[in-house]
């Protein structure tokens, strides 16, 4: 039987050495998940937050914190697959902060920006390759 190959536009990324992650950085149901997922989480740390704020039983703060930090990653595995935040963060909170922000918004957004120049380079690849089938169709 013939067979046709052709590049899904599917990329592996290794995620700070530890895990590899695969997605196509410009599929629009991807980016709608991605972006989906970071509302979401957002609002957990809003919860998060409050709780941070409002507490001063340590026990009630800390069961909170555990119940976010396993929904958050819960989330994100189902969006970047089985496993990813386990791989990713290891023991390590996903709400713990690096840069001003919790480690799951900085990977995220590092998510987003790869979307966002791989949507761009496409676009220009695109350009050039249908120049060239145009140009050669024109004749």
């Amino acid at each position: 039987m013939a067979e046709l190959k052709f590049d899904s536009g599917v990329k592996e990324y290794t995620v700070n050495g530890k895990n590899v992650v695969s997605f196509n950085p410009t599929d629009v149901h991807f980016a709608r998940k991605v972006y989906r997922v970071f509302e979401q989480m957002d609002e957990k740390q809003g919860e998060y937050d409050s709780a941070a704020k409002n507490t001063d039983n340590v026990g009630a703060f800390f069961a909170v914190y555990e119940r976010i930090d396993t929904e958050i990653r819960a989330m994100l595995d189902e969006t970047l697959g089985e496993g990813v935040s386990d791989a990713v963060f290891g023991a390590t909170s996903v709400m713990a902060l690096s840069g001003g922000l919790p480690l799951w918004a900085n990977l995220l957004l590092a998510i987003m920006d790869e979307m966002d120049e791989s949507v761009s380079r496409e676009i220009k690849l695109s350009d050039e390759r249908l120049a060239k089938y145009t140009k050669k169709y024109q004749k």
